[in-house]
């Protein structure tokens, strides 16, 4: 008797839990949406996705449920999806969401959206895709055409549904964003696939994706030819607004032609969508396509008159008229004119007369780029200087950048350690100064190796870069005020500059006074301008050193003559970073000394070199 009444207890407990449990959806289902929506809002701030999920999803395919409504359902529940990791369910929901909702152009939109911005990869397993990650393999795809052409179906079926919607806003925002999504997967590189024209009445075909060299964690392959494309004729691809969607060609036309009809719907959008138009061109014809030829397009004009040096040097940035470009296309590198309608310093300059925007200022940054690449500096600098008077600079970075373009600049170029008693020489490059005071400064090198090696010592439980870098001596002692290694002025004398016209940049080798080995401290003052530091390195003495199979070779030479350095103090200094427990770290060290032998050689054993830590070696001479 007692088991059976405890039985029919336990049952009855039961059916009250699950009548509670299923009430609490009963009650959901009986709320109005906006009642559900702020529920589901709330078991989503508290990190209950799972309840918040089976609201949202129930929102997002309701009859009454309707535009910004059903977006946010449809968002948010993906979002959801995301934190339980169930992405591999996004496809049935959106199937679910555009079936009840096909006939709304902005939740057709946002469909679409989701398909560009969402999860382009999966698995195929047993011949069914998966999007995301899936446990247990399977054949890797990257879906992002398949995706893109999902989006532009979804986009063409938003626009056939505008003919029942007089918002011209939202009709401008669908054209708008059908321009991006043609655009999807066809940026840099990839640029030629807009040659291609998309067919509409396909469906996405997953299971004839080859296995891609990507992977979850780094994405789909890319690449493609070098330079932009060109006809048959080696003439630029050039893409132009056709007289319709039906008679365009590819895809870059039908892209031209979305971004047309966005700006018809909405003619206060004209600047954005020149913008978009000068943007792809100069990322195809700017010369800044031949920054893998930068060394050679920027060496010294032959000449000071720009039309002259064109004679000279057809490939000179700084003799380009505004008409012009030198690009790197499939075919190589050419000088070419382009059209009117094309040319991106034209657009740009377009954008900057329809008036103030943030479309107007971007322009203007674009053309001061644009014209610092061509090596054009006083054009560069009116832009800049319209960008300021018109946009203002609240953080002062257009004026720094106005004045090192006007202003008297000059910087070192990096160096190489250089050998003592033959007068260190370093490369000064400079602009507009005509004068530059040098100071020299010695640094007490002992005292910054006995620091790293005390530091090290100290066993420290997480090692400070900046503390063991030797080499970032520099940026120590200018940027952390590390003065203690500086000692006193040993030099200083000046120079007469001669810049070149046009704000163009200019070098000089600089031969110093300085001839003892040791490490310096060298700072250039530009007259009425800025300040420029290096650290240089000057030896007397050179290491090398090689492993052999039982130990390590060292050889200590004169650095003039190459000869050996008999009786020279070698000290090995070796350091690592160990785990010791859970969370915990230590730094160990080894510190041991050898001679150098007649021959100026070493072989310290390979038991005390231990080949996990590293080293540094000093050489000492009497």
């Amino acid at each position: 008797m007692f088991l059976l009444k405890t039985l029919r207890s336990s049952a009855a407990a039961f059916f009250l839990i699950l009548l509670t449990t299923l009430g609490v959806y009963l009650f959901a289902d009986e709320k109005s949406v906006t009642e559900s929506r702020s529920l589901a809002q709330t078991y989503q701030k508290q990190g209950n996705y799972r309840d918040a999920w089976q609201i949202y999803q129930k929102l997002a395919v309701q009859p009454g449920n309707i535009d910004s409504g059903v977006v946010h359902d449809l968002q948010n529940g993906i979002q959801c999806l995301q934190h339980l990791n169930r992405i591999n369910e996004m496809d049935e929901f959106r199937d679910a969401v555009f079936n009840a909702h096909q006939n709304q152009p902005l939740v057709l939109w946002k469909l679409a959206e989701s398909y560009i911005h969402g999860q382009n990869y999966g698995y195929i397993i047993d011949g069914k895709f998966f999007r995301g990650h899936q446990r247990g393999g399977g054949r890797y795809i990257y879906t992002q055409e398949q995706d893109r052409l999902t989006a532009l179906k979804l986009m063409h079926q938003a626009i056939e549904q505008l003919k029942n919607s007089n918002d011209s806003d939202l009709a401008s925002n669908i054209f708008f964003n059908a321009a991006e999504y043609y655009m999807s997967g066809r940026q840099g590189q990839n640029a030629w696939k807009l040659q291609i024209l998309t067919d509409l009445n396909a469906s996405p075909d997953f299971e004839s994706v080859g296995s891609e060299p990507g992977s979850f964690f780094r994405g789909g392959p890319s690449g493609g030819p070098e330079g932009a494309p060109v006809d048959d004729a080696g003439n630029p691809v050039y893409y132009r607004v056709p007289a319709s969607f039906e008679t365009a060609k590819n895809d870059g036309e039908r892209w031209r032609w979305m971004l047309d009809q966005s700006m018809k719907q909405k003619p206060a959008r004209k600047a954005e969508v020149i913008l978009q138009i000068a943007d792809f061109n100069r990322d195809q014809f700017g010369v800044q396509t031949l920054r893998d030829f930068m060394p050679y397009f920027y060496r010294q004009r032959s000449t000071e008159d720009p039309q002259g040096e064109e004679q000279v040097n057809p490939y000179s940035l700084e003799s380009l008229k505004e008409t012009e470009t030198l690009t790197r296309l499939a075919t190589g590198i050419q000088r070419i004119n382009l059209p009117d309608d094309l040319n991106y310093i034209r657009l740009y300059q377009q954008v900057v007369e329809l008036g103030k925007s943030s479309s107007g200022e971007n322009a203007l940054n674009q053309l001061t780029g644009i014209f610092e690449n061509r090596r054009q500096y006083p054009q560069a600098a009116k832009y800049l200087q319209q960008s300021i008077q018109e946009y203002g600079d609240p953080h002062q970075n257009k004026q720094q950048h106005l004045n090192q373009i006007v202003g008297n600049w000059g910087q070192f170029d990096p160096n190489q350690s250089q050998v003592a008693g033959q007068g260190a020489e370093v490369e000064y490059r400079f602009r507009n100064g005509t004068r530059v005071e040098f100071e020299a400064y010695q640094i007490h090198v002992e005292k910054l190796l006995t620091d790293v090696k005390n530091y090290l010592k100290s066993h420290p439980q997480k090692l400070d870069w900046n503390q063991t870098n030797i080499s970032n001596l520099g940026y120590r002692l200018v940027h952390e005020q590390q003065k203690k290694y500086l000692g006193a002025l040993v030099s200083r004398w000046g120079l007469d500059l001669k810049p070149l016209s046009g704000h163009r940049d200019q070098h000089v080798t600089v031969t110093t006074p300085l001839q003892n080995a040791g490490a310096y401290l060298l700072v250039a003052k530009m007259q009425d301008g800025n300040t420029s530091r290096i650290v240089v390195w000057l030896d007397d003495t050179a290491i090398i050193h090689k492993r052999m199979s039982d130990k390590t070779y060292y050889y200590v030479a004169d650095a003039r003559s190459g000869k050996p350095v008999a009786g020279a103090n070698l000290e090995f200094f070796g350091y690592r970073h160990t785990n010791v427990g859970r969370n915990q770290q230590q730094t160990q060290t080894i510190n041991f000394a050898e001679k150098t032998d007649e021959n100026g050689q070493a072989f310290p054993a390979e038991s005390q070199l231990e080949k996990n830590y590293q080293w540094i070696t000093i050489a000492r001479t009497a």
